[in-house]
């Protein structure tokens, strides 16, 4: 019997279709587990990505209105992107996913920095220098997550000068911005 049994066991080679089928199965039920948590964290990554893009574009902005009492337009690779912080991706953000771009008002004392997230959500720093002419700079952070990756960014003409960004409270932002961008700011992104 055991001559059988080992005989038959050197003749058999490869493994049965039911074993084939249970790993299948196993690693399918493994898949729908990992498969969606890995989606969300790189969403997440990505929106983090988008937001340390919009704060050191901040940063920089900052830096530069220390020095010059103006902010710089940023919008592209070409403009004035480079000279702020090379190692931004600066782009359109309205067009491209995973851009950052700074906008000022017509008086460079209104900065708006907007940032999109390759996972299709866009994220916004404001600025106010002039503050209605008190000289407080007042911050304001907002996000959008329904944008499906097109940023709504200014048209000319736009300014902060009714808005007001202040701890903790929400505040809405100036009808010049328009209906285009997100209608809270607060003191900090969530």
């Amino acid at each position: 019997m055991l001559k059988h049994l080992q005989k038959r066991h050197q003749e058999e080679k490869g493994f049965t279709l039911i074993e084939l089928m249970v790993v299948v199965l196993i690693m399918g039920i493994l898949m729908a587990i990992a498969i969606p948590t890995f989606l969300s964290t790189r969403g997440s990554a990505n929106d983090a990505s988008a937001k340390s893009n919009a704060t050191n574009a901040f940063t920089n902005e900052k830096s530069y209105y220390a020095s010059n009492q103006l902010f710089e337009a940023a919008t592209t690779t070409s403009d004035n992107g480079p000279s702020l912080d090379s190692t931004l991706p600066w782009g359109d953000p309205n067009t491209t996913e995973g851009t950052v771009a700074a906008y000022t008002d017509s008086t460079n004392q209104d900065l708006l920095v907007v940032a999109s997230s390759k996972s299709g959500n866009c994220f916004y720093i404001a600025d106010e220098e002039t503050n209605g002419g008190s000289g407080a700079a007042s911050i304001g952070y907002a996000e959008d997550t329904s944008a499906n990756g097109a940023c709504p960014v200014p048209g000319s003409g736009w300014s902060l000068s009714s808005a007001t960004f202040t701890s903790g409270t929400a505040a809405g932002h100036s009808t010049a911005l328009g209906t285009t961008l997100p209608s809270t700011f607060y003191s900090s992104w969530s």
